[in-house]
Formats: C-alpha cells, structure tokens, sequence
C-alpha cells in the first residue's frame, strides 16, 4: 500500500529518504540477505517480526517511521543476527574460487601494463589484494605487489611505490630496514635492466647516464624519504651500509693526512708507470672478488694491482718501490679488507658506466698521474675533474661513473680507506669478521 497511517498518499520512493530510515548500511544489508522481488522484501512469516517484511517496502519505511529511531536500529539489528529471510544465506565464494579470480586478475594486470593502460593495472591489482586479504591468501600478494610497484611508477604515485616493492618480498611480516632497502636496491636494478631490453629509451636514459637519475632514481628518493633507504637516494651500497657514517658524495682532500704524502710523490709514482712492462698491466673486472664488473665498461679498462682486500701482490709492489713504499706509510691500504690499492687505467674513448661501490665503510682516494683533457668523475649529483698530481677524495657507495672522452689513457693511482668515523675498535671488529667469513667460505 501507499498510504501510511496518517492516510496521506505519496509515491513509493526508497526507504532511506526517511530521516528516520534505519541506516543505509542496514537496509542494504537485509536486502543481500532476503530476496527481492520489485518493492517487497519477502521474509518467513514464521518470524516474530516478520509482518514488518511480508508487506511492500515502503510499508516497511511507514512503520518505522512512526518508531524511535533507537528502537528502529535495535531492531534491524536483531532481524541481521537472527537471519530471517527464506532460503539459506549465500556462501561467499570458496578459497579455489577466489585463488582462480586473484590469478585471473594478475593475469589482466600483466597484459594491461604491456598495452601501457596503468591506471587499468592499478585498479585489477588493488581488487586483487582486497581479495587475498579478506581471503587469507597472503602467499599471492607478493607478485601483485610487483606489478603494482611498475603501475605505480608509471603514474608517478612513488611513495605507493616503495610501499608495494618492500610488500613484495612478504606482507605478512615487517621486514626491517636493511632488507627493504636491498630488496628496493634489486627492484630498481630490475627497473632498469627492463628499460634496457624493452628499448622503450635510450640505454643512458635508462642507465641515468650523465646525472645519476636512471629510470628508478624516483623509487630510490621515494623509499629515502620514507626511511627505507640510505639518506641520500644516490646512496646505493650493495652490500653493506652503515646509517650512522657520515654521508656525503665528496671529501675534502685536506682532511687526510695521505693525501701531502701522495701529492709529494706523484711524479715518481707516475714515472713507476710509465716505466712498468707491458705485461704488467691487465684487464680489470676479471680478477676474483672484484667489485666492479668488466661488464660495466664502454671500451677498454686496466688494473696494476698492489693490495687487495688487504693481501700484497708482492711481485707488482717490486716493479714499483715508490710506489710501494708510499703505500706501506698509509695502513688503511694495507688492512682495508673491503678494499685495493692499484693503478687504474682507462682507456681513449671508454667510459665506466654508472654502479656504486659494495659498502660506506670506506671511502675512495684517486691520485691523478695521467689525465689529458676530457676526462670527467661523477659521484652522486656532481660531476669533477682531475688535476695531474692532485688528490680526490669521494665515497664509491654513491653512484658514480668515469668518463674519458680523450684520445689518450688516463692513469690514477686508487687507494681504499677506512671512512674516518669508524673507531678503531670497529675496524678490528669488521676485519676479524671478514677473515673469519672469508677462512669458512675457503674450507667449505
């Protein structure tokens, strides 16, 4: 009927519009659990309250209307708790069915990202979570997460992003800063080796050649600025980083006491160069436990080594007395266990792409010996050049990149040190753990 008790006759309309309906979550609810056929809600009249849902809704409406809105409430309360409607309430969908669902829409999640329709991608991989999470099916969020993590760049939404690349390794526990950063570390690295084989740019624009900003530069500002990164986003260690070291991408020079003893002795170190045969020289990047990959270079890069990770190579140490004894006045490059002491030489026009060094525990001295002009070293966000005989100073966990765009070879003298804020005491500490890593590893 439309008229209520009052006898005035109006259209039916929903019973929300009532400011004394019962609230639109309840009503919405009731209707999920009874069937509805036009304007009747059809309930067992075996209920108590049954005649308040045998009759049209909007009968439904008028007797409440003319309740106290508290008891309206209670009493669509009790009729949800009890589940009056006819039939058996509809069983959600099973786990099998919502693990297939989650699959599909990865599935679509992939083949929108390929076709570059992101915000598609957004909107199939938050349904996806929504249904793992109400179905305990946590094992399956971490590769949502991941496709998640490339939608979310692509609109530019960073702070989504980091969240999603750290939920990726396991959202069912909190991982800790160290591992979020790494595991952030080798998500932009996937980045940018993607960028690479899709050709979608160029390999410097993907490689963030020339400034240091390579296609997953805003992740890493993204994830320092929440705290899950090393302060600087340039900052890139890939192994071991220590948040309390002082961080900066250069050092002035003058704050060590090597560097006088290695400017006073740069034209006979560079003359022991000159001087050595041919056969001395050879190929960096090959030699076991070396940090940087021959892989990184454009063209042509060499090495004299005289310590490594603390140990001497006596035989090219005697080719350069100088050289050898000067290196012997400064301990930091005889005991660095993640370090070396060698000549580097790269070749005319090469280059070393951009990478980052394993850890901030030490800090990189570069004596120039050989530097004709179009030579170039960018460390973090500022690019320097060389002064024949003269001492740089920078920290190789930043990422940086070598340029030499001459016709001749340039020639530095590379010595590893402890970064001047760790004590003594944590030096001896991180040696002793180094050997001993290092004497397992040799005896397994």
């Amino acid at each position: 009927s439309n008229e209520d008790r009052r006898g005035a006759h109006h259209p039916a309309v929903p019973c929300t519009d009532s400011p004394f309906a019962p609230p639109p979550v309840a009503v919405e609810a009731i209707r999920r659990r009874c069937s509805v056929t036009g304007a009747s809600i059809v309930c067992s009249p075996s209920f108590l309250f049954s005649r308040f849902f045998c009759e049209p809704a909007l009968e439904l409406r008028t007797t409440l209307e003319n309740m106290p809105s508290t008891l309206a409430v209670v009493l669509f309360v009790v009729l949800l708790v009890c589940g009056v409607c006819e039939g058996k309430p509809r069983k959600g969908p099973s786990s099998t069915s919502t693990k297939q669902r989650i699959e599909q829409l990865h599935s679509q999640m992939s083949q929108a990202l390929v076709a570059s329709q992101t915000e598609v991608a957004v909107s199939l991989g938050e349904e996806a979570l929504s249904l793992a999470e109400s179905a305990s099916l946590h094992q399956l969020t971490p590769r949502i997460h991941k496709l998640l993590m490339v939608a979310y760049i692509g609109l530019e939404r960073f702070d989504d992003a980091v969240l999603s690349a750290t939920a990726s390794v396991d959202v069912s526990t909190d991982i800790g800063k160290e591992e979020a950063r790494r595991k952030i570390l080798e998500l932009g690295k996937e980045m940018v080796a993607s960028c690479i084989e899709v050709g979608s740019s160029s390999r410097e624009t993907c490689e963030g050649r020339g400034d240091g900003n390579n296609i997953a530069f805003p992740l890493y500002e993204a994830a320092a600025r929440l705290g899950r990164f090393a302060a600087s986003p340039y900052q890139r260690p890939f192994a071991l980083l220590e948040p309390a070291l002082l961080a900066q991408p250069w050092w002035d020079p003058s704050m060590f006491e090597f560097t006088e003893l290695l400017e006073s002795n740069a034209d006979a170190i560079r003359q022991e160069f000159l001087n050595l045969p041919l056969g001395a020289v050879r190929a960096a990047g090959t030699r076991q436990g070396n940090d940087h990959d021959s892989a990184l270079v454009d063209g042509s890069w060499s090495e004299v080594v005289f310590y490594h990770r603390g140990k001497q190579v006596a035989a090219n140490l005697a080719l350069c007395p100088v050289t050898a004894s000067v290196l012997e006045r400064i301990p930091a490059a005889q005991s660095l266990v993640f370090g070396q002491a060698h000549f580097s030489v790269m070749g005319a026009h090469s280059s070393l792409r951009p990478h980052s060094g394993a850890t901030n525990y030490r800090l990189t001295a570069h004596l120039a010996l050989v530097v004709p002009r179009g030579n170039s070293i960018r460390v973090g966000g500022e690019r320097r050049e060389w002064q024949q005989g003269k001492v740089l100073v920078f920290d190789d966990s930043f990422d940086h990149e070598v340029t030499n765009e001459s016709e001749e070879e340039r020639v530095v003298l590379l010595v590893n040190v402890w970064h001047p804020q760790l004590p003594t005491e944590a030096i001896q500490a991180i040696a002793a753990q180094y050997n001993q890593m290092t004497e397992q590893t040799f005896n397994e």
